[in-house]
């Protein structure tokens, strides 16, 4: 009898040992690599028209490159029986215990795009002395679609679906240059890779169609800028539409079908020309000596990024916007010609043409 149990005591020994060996447990669940269905999905984003101006008397030639603000928040989308989400993980809530998609789609998905970034092509788009460059530009994305089987700590799969971009690219379709002296417009072709596709249309519009997007005496004509407004408070949640091409607001772009979070100023560029413009045609040569005689000499210092702008380290006291400068950004307020600026601290001046290179202090 005795050594019964003891034969018996052995023998719960070995279940418990086999029960608890790591080979039979499975802590949390495992993704297997993406596979893809090789099918990429091309999505067009629409044209947008990059200005290049060199008016100034600089004598080189001026080159941009262009980029685009993407403005979805997510690179991967997921689904898993009926139920969807974005980015690469996925609560326990819809798969028990949870799961991470990163180190499955490592390589797969450009992951910095994932949160309004902007996108720099290749292209160097070029303008002459003399002459202001217009370039059209179309934008796309492409995404792919795949899945990814998840091994479940109770050996069965659950398959996720999973939808991921790829890539930002554009092509140009168009190309206008026109003349500072007499704005003469000179077409060109497009490239040859865009011979298919339709010229940009250029709708016509009136200050009415600015008035009911932003509200009358919320803008302003620009000197020097014929195919932009200046917004004193955009209204909350714009949305970039005809006829605007694109807004600019705190150093990001946005284009159309985009929204932009509303509040303070900005600057929209049109489809066209403003009809019924009052204001300046001119773009005057911009020099050092004029900018220290505004500002005071040792006291500003050029933008690497707008070459008509400038940056004041203190207004001076008593300063009122006046030629050259065409307005004034100070503490989210914009100032314009014949208004006083407070006095001290940083602020933005504007000019109605591009301050060359060998100009800045």
């Amino acid at each position: 009898m005795y050594k019964s149990k003891m034969l018996l005591s052995i023998a719960i020994i070995v279940l418990v040992s086999a029960s608890c060996s790591p080979g039979n447990s499975q802590a949390s669940p495992i993704p297997s690599p993406l596979v893809s269905n090789n099918q990429p999905e091309i999505i067009e984003l629409g044209p947008t028209v990059e200005n290049v101006w060199n008016c100034g008397d600089g004598g080189g030639i001026i080159v941009k490159h262009p980029s685009r603000s993407i403005s979805t928040n997510y690179s991967v989308a997921w689904e898993v029986g009926g139920t969807t989400g974005f980015g690469v993980i996925i609560g326990e809530g819809v798969i028990p215990g949870g799961v991470s998609l990163a180190a499955s789609m490592e390589g797969h998905y450009q992951s910095q795009f994932s949160s309004g970034s902007e996108q720099s092509t290749s292209w160097d788009l070029p303008a002459e002395p003399n002459t202001i460059v217009d370039y059209t530009l179309m934008w796309r994305e492409t995404w792919e679609t795949g899945y990814i089987d998840v091994l479940m700590p109770n050996q069965s799969n659950t398959r996720v679906n999973v939808r991921y971009r790829t890539n930002i690219g554009s092509e140009m379709i168009g190309k206008s240059v026109r003349s500072c002296n007499d704005s003469q417009v000179i077409v060109a072709q497009p490239t040859q890779a865009s011979q298919n596709v339709q010229p940009q249309v250029i709708s016509s519009f009136t200050q009415e169609d600015i008035n009911q997007l932003l509200g009358a005496g919320n803008w302003h004509c620009i000197d020097g800028f014929p195919n932009s407004v200046s917004i004193d408070n955009l209204p909350s949640g714009f949305l970039v539409q005809s006829p605007f091409i694109r807004v600019d607001r705190q150093d990001k772009f946005y284009y159309a079908g985009e929204t932009v979070l509303g509040g303070g100023y900005a600057t929209g560029w049109l489809e066209n020309n403003l009809p019924n413009n009052n204001c300046s045609m001119e773009q005057p040569q911009i020099t050092r000596t004029a900018i220290d005689q505004l500002l005071g000499t040792g006291n500003w210092y050029c933008l690497d990024n707008y070459p008509t702008g400038v940056k004041v380290r203190d207004v001076p006291t008593g300063f009122i916007v006046q030629t050259p400068a065409i307005m004034v950004d100070k503490n989210n307020i914009r100032y314009y010609k014949g208004q006083s600026v407070p006095s001290g601290g940083p602020a933005t001046v504007w000019f109605a043409n591009a301050l060359p290179n060998s100009e800045c202090p």
